[in-house]
């Protein structure tokens, strides 16, 4: 075998294989500084819409990375007994006169190391936990606590069993999903955006199976928004906000 001609292919495979690793290297920079230049220039662009527009954004924590999302399968889990079952397919119980103390809730309900409390949605008189999956919030699996001085007056809550039969994609961001809210003329002037947060949520509907899609949930002082954070459709919830409310810690 002739050493110096295979030398010198060594080398210059070796001197390919450089130039495309350098390549790849400046093509990586290349797309983080386009999504560098993009992210700012859509907050640009937010921000003048929203003054625009008349509304007030909140300094709140918003990722400014398009989070990778996927559609869930949601079965609402059985509960015993005890429970009374709702039409909506929560399941609930009364205590009158109440007697629990309301740090005992959680000898109440069988799943309730997969909830976490939600100080925003929640006063004195209303304890609200979020189930959560994989650190996400499931909004409509919620439990409330409903309290009267210091005791369990009452206890509602969902629980799902989750499935994710798709892959998971990129999402919009979070400050795409505010740009796609505002321009779609929802909020009022004057409205103020007090929180935005990433979760699932579907349409409640008589099923066995619910789809709950990966949404941004943006919080104003007077309703919540959902954003689809695939598709960057909105829409309004039904309930407002408890915003107003003296918040209380867990």
């Amino acid at each position: 075998m002739d050493w110096s001609k295979a030398k010198t292919i060594l080398i210059l495979a070796f001197l390919a294989l450089n130039l495309f690793l350098a390549g790849q290297l400046l093509e990586a920079q290349k797309e983080q500084s386009e999504d560098r230049n993009s992210t700012e220039s859509t907050k640009r662009e937010l921000n003048q819409l929203a003054q625009d527009k008349g509304i007030t954004i909140l300094p709140v924590d918003r990722p400014t990375n398009a989070p990778q999302v996927a559609y869930l399968e949601a079965t609402p889990t059985d509960t015993a007994t005890k429970w009374t079952a709702e039409p909506d397919g929560s399941s609930s119980k009364t205590w009158n006169p109440p007697t629990i103390p309301v740090e005992d809730w959680k000898k109440q309900v069988e799943n309730w190391r997969d909830y976490r409390y939600h100080a925003d949605d929640s006063n004195p008189v209303q304890r609200v936990y979020y189930q959560y999956w994989r650190d996400r919030p499931l909004f409509d699996a919620s439990l409330t606590v409903q309290v009267e001085e210091g005791l369990i007056s009452a206890i509602r809550f969902t629980h799902f069993a989750i499935e994710q039969n798709n892959a998971a994609q990129p999402g919009v961001t979070a400050d795409t999903a505010l740009l796609s809210l505002i321009e779609s003329g929802k909020l009022s002037k004057g409205e103020t955006i007090t929180a935005v947060e990433l979760g699932y949520h579907g349409s409640s509907y008589e099923a066995t199976v619910r789809v709950l899609s990966p949404v941004w949930r943006i919080q104003t002082d007077k309703k919540v928004y959902y954003v689809n954070a695939i598709t960057g459709v909105s829409e309004v919830a039904t309930a407002e906000t408890t915003e107003g409310h003296d918040k209380q810690r867990e």
